[in-house]
C-alpha cells in the first residue's frame, strides 16, 4: 500500500536527480549549463528553458517525452509500410500485436525514468528508421534521434553506435539486391565489396554515414568547447579518473599498498574517504591523484585473457539463462529481453530458409541470405563481451543493448516479408487468367502462407512473453513504488528539516544518500539560493559548481566548513553508517575534533532515519 501522495512516476537514481537539480538551479541557486553528464549542447539548452520557466519540470518532462517519441517513431513507420504496401488486416495484425507486446515490456522505464534508457530508446528507434528506410526523411531523422542521444549521453550512444551502423548497412545491402539483375536472393558480404559504388546507393548512403559523423563530432566539438575553461577542464580529468577507479578498478586497499599511496600523497584516511565516497573532505584527493590510483588499479587487474575468459562464460550463461526478475534495479536475469531477441533471430532465419527455391543452390543461397543476423550477433557478442569484462554490466546499460537488437531484428524481419508480399504480387499479376480463375497457388504465394503463419507463431510468442512477464514485472513495479515511497518518507522529512533552516548547510554523507529517490515531474521550489543539503562525494564534487556552491556559504573547501558553527553533519542510523572516520580524517591532520549528536530524526514505516551532527575542533 502507497502512503498518500505518492508519485507515480520517478527518476530512476540519484545521477539523473542531480543533473536535474544542477540544470535547474535547485543545485547552485541559478541554472548551470554544465551538467558534467550530459554534454554541454544539452545542458545549455535545459538551463535556459528553466531560466525562461522555472516551474516547468522540463528535465524529467524532457527525458519522459524523448522516450514517447522513440517509441512513436516506430509505431509511426511500422504503420506506414504495411499502409503503403496494403498488407492484409492478419498481416496488419500481427505486426501491431508484436509492437504492443514489446511496448509493454518497456513501458516500466517510463514510470522510472534514466537518462541511459532514454538513450538506449532513441537509438533503437534511429536503428528502425535505418533498417526500414526508403527516403530522406528517414535517414535525416535517424542523424537528429542519434544526434539527440549522443548529446545526453555519449557514452552510452557510442556503446549501441556499432549497431546503429549495422541497420545502416543492412539497408545499403538491401538497396544494392534492388537494384541487381540477379533479383532472387540476397547479396552476401562479397556483394558489398564487390558491388559498393553503385552511384544512388553510395551517394545516399555515403551522406548518411558522413553526416551520422560529423552530426557527433561536432557535438563533441561544442562539448569540448563548453568545457575548456581551465577550472573545467581540471575537473574533467578528475571525473573521467573517478568513473574509472568506481566503475572499473575499484579502489586499492590500504593494506598493502602503502607505498604506492605515500608516493601520490595520500595517507590511510585519504582512502577511507575514498572507500567510503566521501573524498570531497580531502581536497589531496585531485585530478593527479585520481589519475594515479586509476593507473594503479589497472596494473591491479587480472590479465585481459582472464578477464575475457570469464565474460565470455557469463555471456553464453545469460543467452538462454530464464527467469523472474527479482527487483527492478537489479533484476538477476536477461529475461523476458533474451528471450525476445532469440524468437526474433529464429524467425529471421526461419523466413530465409522459407523464401530459398528447393534446389541444387539452396545451401549457398540460405549461406548467403544469413551474413545480417551472422553480422548482427557478432556485433553484440563483441559488446556484451567488452561490457561484461569491465565487471560492470547494470540493467540500465545492457537494457539499451537489447532494444537495438530487438530494433534491428525486428525492422530487418518486416522489410523480408514485405518484399516477399511485393513478390507475391507481381506473381498474381503475371498469372494466366485460367490458373487464375482455377485458384491455382504460385510459388511464391505458397511461400507467403507459411510466411503469414510464422508471423502469427512470432507474435503469438512474443504476446505470450509479454503477458506473462508482464503480470510479475507488475509485481515487481509494485514493490519497487512502495519501497521508493516508504523510504522516501526519511528523506522528505530530512529535506524538510533543512529547508527551515535555510541559513546552515548541511553535509550528507554518501552512502546513506543512495536510497533516496525523486519525484520526476515534481521538482524542488527553486528559490534563488542553492540547496543547503549536499553529499560529501558523488560526481559533482570537486566541480567548479560544487566550489561555487561552497563559496555561497563563505567556504574554501568541505573539510573547512565542516568545522563551521553552522554546518552539520548527516548520516543515517546504525551502526554502519557510523561517523568515526571524521574523527580519524581531521586526526591525521593533526586537529583534535569531536562530533556532538544535534538531533535525531524520527525513523521512517521501513525504519530509515537519519541522525545530525556538529564536528567541532577540541
Amino acid at each position: 500500500m502507497l502512503p498518500e501522495g505518492s508519485p507515480i512516476f520517478y527518476l530512476e537514481l540519484n545521477d539523473d536527480a542531480l543533473i536535474r537539480d544542477i540544470v535547474s538551479g535547485v543545485y547552485t541557486g541559478a541554472p548551470v549549463a554544465r551538467d558534467i553528464q550530459n554534454l554541454y549542447p544539452f545542458g545549455l539548452i535545459v538551463s535556459l528553458l528553466y531560466r525562461i520557466l522555472p516551474e516547468v519540470p522540463w528535465f524529467g518532462g524532457l527525458l519522459f517525452a524523448l522516450q514517447a517519441l522513440a517509441l512513436l517513431v516506430i509505431l509511426v513507420r511500422s504503420i506506414g509500410l504495411v499502409r503503403r504496401d496494403r498488407l492484409p488486416i492478419r498481416i496488419r495484425l500481427g505486426i501491431t500485436l508484436i509492437w504492443a507486446a514489446i511496448t509493454v515490456l518497456i513501458l516500466p522505464h517510463f514510470l522510472f525514468v534514466q537518462y541511459s534508457v532514454t538513450v538506449g530508446l532513441l537509438a533503437a528507434a534511429a536503428a528502425y528508421l535505418f533498417i526500414t528506410g526508403d527516403a530522406t526523411r528517414h535517414y535525416v531523422g535517424g542523424v537528429v534521434l542519434t544526434g539527440t542521444a549522443f548529446l545526453i549521453r555519449s557514452e552510452m550512444l557510442l556503446l549501441l553506435l556499432p549497431m546503429i551502423l549495422v541497420a545502416l548497412l543492412f539497408r545499403y545491402a538491401g538497396e544494392i539486391r534492388a537494384s541487381r539483375a540477379d533479383n532472387e536472393e540476397l547479396p552476401g558480404f562479397v556483394d558489398l565489396i564487390r558491388y559498393p559504388f553503385i552511384t544512388s546507393h553510395y551517394r545516399r548512403f555515403g551522406v548518411t554515414f558522413l553526416s551520422l559523423i560529423l552530426v557527433l563530432a561536432a557535438c563533441w566539438s561544442l562539448d569540448r568547447i563548453g568545457y575548456a575553461p581551465e577550472e573545467w577542464d581540471s575537473f574533467v580529468r578528475f571525473f573521467d579518473a573517478r568513473t574509472e577507479v568506481y566503475d572499473f578498478t575499484g579502489v586499492p586497499a590500504w593494506e598493502g599498498n602503502e607505498e604506492f599511496y605515500r608516493a601520490v600523497g595520500l595517507d590511510e584516511s585519504d582512502v577511507t574517504l575514498l572507500e567510503n565516497y566521501n573524498f570531497g573532505l580531502a581536497e589531496e584527493i585531485d585530478a593527479d591523484a585520481m589519475e594515479r590510483i586509476a593507473e594503479y588499479g589497472r596494473s591491479l587487474l587480472p590479465s585481459a585473457a582472464v578477464r575475457l575468459g570469464k565474460a565470455a562464460r557469463e555471456y553464453f550463461y545469460r543467452l538462454h539463462h530464464l527467469g523472474f526478475p527479482e527487483d527492478f534495479t537489479w533484476p538477476q536475469t536477461d529475461a523476458p529481453w533474451n528471450l525476445v531477441v532469440l524468437f526474433l533471430y529464429l524467425a529471421l532465419g526461419i523466413a530465409v530458409w522459407l523464401r530459398t527455391p528447393d534446389t541444387a543452390e539452396r545451401g549457398r543461397r540460405i549461406g548467403n541470405a544469413l551474413w545480417r543476423p551472422i553480422v548482427l550477433f557478432s556485433v553484440r557478442s563483441v559488446l556484451w563481451l567488452w561490457l561484461l569484462s569491465t565487471g560492470r554490466a547494470p540493467v540500465r546499460v545492457t537494457g539499451p543493448l537489447f532494444y537495438v537488437e530487438t530494433a534491428i531484428l525486428s525492422g530487418a524481419l518486416l522489410m523480408l516479408m514485405l518484399k516477399e508480399r511485393a513478390e507475391v504480387v507481381r506473381e498474381t499479376d503475371r498469372k494466366d487468367p485460367a490458373d487464375r480463375e482455377a485458384g491455382t497457388i504460385g510459388a511464391k504465394e505458397r511461400i507467403s502462407r507459411s510466411l503469414t503463419i510464422l508471423r502469427i507463431a512470432l507474435a503469438a510468442a512474443i504476446a505470450v512473453i509479454a503477458c506473462v512477464y508482464g503480470v510479475q514485472s507488475c509485481r515487481v513495479i509494485e514493490q519497487e513504488e512502495s519501497k521508493r515511497a516508504l523510504a522516501n518518507q526519511a528523506y522528505t522529512a530530512l529535506r524538510d528539516r533543512c529547508a527551515r533552516d535555510r541559513d546552515s548547510l548541511y553535509l550528507f554523507d554518501v552512502y546513506s544518500s543512495v536510497a533516496e529517490t525523486r519525484p520526476l515531474f515534481r521538482e524542488a521550489r527553486k528559490t534563488g539560493r542553492p540547496d543547503n543539503l549536499d553529499l560529501l562525494g558523488g560526481w559533482a564534487v570537486k566541480s567548479p559548481a560544487w566550489r561555487d556552491k561552497l563559496d555561497r556559504y563563505g567556504f574554501d573547501d568541505a573539510a573547512e566548513a565542516l568545522l563551521a558553527d553552522d554546518v552539520y553533519f548527516v548520516t543515517r542510523e546504525g551502526e554502519e553508517f557510523a561517523p568515526d572516520w571524521i574523527i580519524g580524517f581531521y586526526a591525521a591532520r593533526g586537529q583534535k575534533v569531536q562530533l556532538t549528536l544535534i538531533e535525531e530524526l524520527p525513523a521512517a514505516q521501513d525504519g530509515t532515519g537519519f541522525v545530525i551532527y556538529q564536528v567541532r575542533e577540541g
